[in-house]
């Protein structure tokens, strides 16, 4: 049986990144994250569609006045985390 992989969208730090805090994972890869020290209170958006996860997470880094330097596509955004 194949995992079932969705998008999680964390809050942003000063030093966060779009692709610090959004990703692309399945159970077991959210396992990991917690056991990394990732916490259930960080987690802004756990979703199935990309568009959304990259939506979210460009609004988080703007919520605190960060922006990109990079302009990146959404499809620049889904080809990063299928490599």
């Amino acid at each position: 049986m194949n995992d079932l992989n969705f998008w999680v969208v964390t809050k942003a730090t000063p030093v966060s990144t779009l692709n610090d805090i959004a990703f692309l994972t399945d159970a077991k890869g959210l396992i990991r994250q917690a056991r990394g020290g990732l916490n259930e209170e960080d987690i802004v958006l756990v979703t199935l569609d990309a568009k959304e996860a990259h939506e979210t997470a460009t609004a988080q880094l703007e919520a605190i006045g960060k922006h990109e330097v990079k302009i990146i596509t959404v499809g620049d955004f889904f080809s990063t985390f299928s490599r």
